[in-house]
């Protein structure tokens, strides 16, 4: 009962989508069904009226229904033509929609939630959903059912006096191709569910090995047949799943045409012994195998229609379960005024599946204005800490506040517009440059914000760079979207990186190891350079490297999850604890000093 309840109300939910995105369909498929009932009345009476015709030797009569035949196709032709073209238009700016709608749904998730695999497996299906097309699937299956529910009982009015049992036998023979097709739908939704999981596996194949971000790598390490029997594993996965149902499905297709045989018999040895027995003329013949195979087809359409609707709805019910997925975003309050003060109050924090926490009983306050440094060895704890600062994960236990106020009550749109990150693992887009700095709404750039803009590049040393493109700031990166688009170095994409964090205008500004893969003479320089600009900001440097201490006034120490130790440097030196020894470390190894 749940089930259909369930399947009701996303029957409910596909009209709602197509009357909100796409309304017109609903007149397309029903010009659609209309001509479809014409043609199929056409078909039903012309062969009997041309069959009568010549028998009665009103050769210029049966001429005028092969031409009005002719004619009337032609019209139906055309008039079928253009509305299926525009059937195919709409339903692909509907489709195009629907991608929207799933890739704002992804948007609205918190990026705890996106990391799951079950989210990811219900996404899978949801794009089955779409690539099915389920939901103008199912209206265009209700219509193609009234069609044939039309046709079907005017093909009855036609054939008044045919004995009961002739159509009870047509139908009994529909109904028992409508189980296996019931069964293989069945089987349908179970394979695509199963491939769900595999086909998650093979778009990191698909989407992501062929990106030039692994092109170097690949071709270093002579990856090319590592990658490619790797990508045969999956696609074997796939094929091996996909095989498995088509067995089953094609002994049950290959019995529903079985069926059909004894069913067009039917049909033709009754009417036959009609003619034998002098009962019908040879065009009542010609009407009743065409009015016959009319019921027998609107029968079989009906049915099959119901089962598409029914598989549809199942592919519908996964999709409606992905945009009806609850968002950990419920944060509806707005920013609340103050000193800008966050708050840990006894933290810790579990990543999802893991039963040790990655982040134990942390307390602390961040005010605004300081210049923080997070230190510690890799796996100590330091961007787990960022990442619950920045909201992307909730607390397993305790609370995080901004002025006095819990974050998950505070809108995330709100909230995390306080950050501008550079991440260790940081990404640059390939669209223009001045995109990648501002991410420009359709609102035109103003003068003010472009000269905001220049004194970022001109403080971090692009200007030369930027000056030297032929379009500038609108200038692509990369040719994806031009092909004057530009590959940009290393160290031009890491300078874009932080221009783009300053260029955010935000409150806190946190760079969690974006420069690991420098030199710790580099880094220093790089963190002096933007630890000069950065001006009244917080700022959070996050390293198992010491350069950045120089700029803080404040160096938290995080080991195995635990905040170990709050303070200055020199604060911290006098201690003689976990800071000092890898300060002793770092300055055999690298000669860095920080001033005292």
């Amino acid at each position: 009962m749940k089930h259909s309840c369930g399947k009701i109300k996303s029957l409910i939910y596909a009209a709602k989508m197509m009357v909100k995105y796409k309304k017109i369909l609903f007149l397309l498929y029903s010009a659609r069904t209309i001509i479809q009932l014409a043609n199929a009345y056409i078909f039903i009476f012309f062969p009997s009226m041309l069959i009568t015709n010549l028998q009665s030797g009103s050769y210029f009569a049966a001429a005028m229904v092969v031409l009005g035949f002719v004619g009337l196709q032609m019209v139906i032709s055309i008039i079928s033509t253009i509305v299926q073209y525009r059937i195919e238009v709409a339903e692909s700016e509907y489709d195009n929609q629907i991608d929207i709608i799933q890739y704002e749904k992804l948007m609205t998730l918190r990026y705890e939630q996106l990391v799951e695999p079950n989210v990811r497996n219900e996404y899978e299906l949801s794009k089955a959903c779409r690539e099915k097309g389920s939901v103008k699937g199912i209206m265009s299956s209700i219509f193609s059912i009234i069609n044939s529910i039309a046709v079907f009982f005017s093909a009855i009015v036609i054939l008044s006096n045919l004995p009961l049992y002739v159509y009870v036998l047509i139908t009994a023979f529909s109904l028992l191709r409508g189980i296996s097709q019931i069964k293989v739908a069945r089987k349908n939704y179970t394979a695509e569910s199963e491939k769900a999981i595999a086909m998650r596996k093979l778009e990191y194949f698909r989407d992501g090995l062929t990106w030039r971000n692994y092109a170097k790598e690949i071709r270093a390490f002579s990856l090319s047949d590592f990658i490619l029997r790797k990508l045969g594993e999956n696609i074997d996965e796939v094929y091996h799943i996909t095989q498995r149902y088509n067995h089953y499905i094609t002994r049950k297709t290959w019995w529903a045409y079985v069926i059909g045989i004894p069913q067009d018999a039917t049909i033709y040895i009754y009417n036959i012994f009609q003619v034998l027995k002098s009962k019908i003329t040879l065009g009542h013949f010609s009407l009743n195998i065409s009015a016959l195979q009319q019921v027998a087809g609107s029968v079989d359409n009906i049915l099959s229609q119901c089962i598409s609707i029914n598989e549809q709805l199942t592919y519908l019910n996964a999709f409606y379960a992905f945009l009806t997925l609850p968002s950990d975003n419920k944060g509806v309050n707005s920013l609340p005024q103050g000193e800008g003060v966050f708050e840990f109050i006894d933290v810790s924090f579990a990543y999802p599946g893991q039963t040790e926490y990655a982040l134990k009983n942390l307390t602390l306050k961040i005010r605004l204005g300081e210049k923080i440094s997070i230190v510690g060895q890799n796996g100590a704890g330091k961007t787990t800490f960022i990442s619950l600062l920045m909201g992307l994960y909730k607390p397993s236990k305790g609370i995080i506040t901004y002025n006095g106020v819990n974050i998950e009550t505070i809108d995330y749109t709100d909230y995390i517009s306080l950050f501008a990150p550079v991440m260790q693992n940081y990404h640059i887009f390939d669209f223009r440059i001045i995109d990648n700095l501002v991410f420009p709404t359709d609102e035109k750039i103003t003068h003010d914000r472009l000269q905001a803009i220049q004194q970022v590049i001109d403080d971090l040393g692009l200007t030369k760079t930027i000056n030297a493109l032929s379009n500038g700031l609108e200038t692509y990166i990369t040719q994806t979207f031009s092909d004057e688009g530009v590959e940009l170095s290393g160290g031009e994409t890491q300078k874009l990186a932080f221009a783009r964090c300053l260029c955010a205008d935000a409150q806190v500004m946190i760079l969690d190891e974006p420069t690991s893969s420098l030199s710790p003479q580099s880094e220093f320089e790089i963190y002096n350079r933007f630890g000069s600009i950065s001006h009244s900001k917080t700022v959070l440097f996050i390293s198992h490297r010491l350069a950045s201490c120089s700029l803080s006034n404040r160096i938290l120490v995080f080991d195995s999850g635990r905040l170990i130790e709050d303070g200055s440097h020199r604060d911290l030196i006098k201690r003689n604890g976990i800071y000092t020894n890898l300060y002793n470390s770092q300055i055999e190894l690298f000669g860095l000093k920080i001033s005292e």
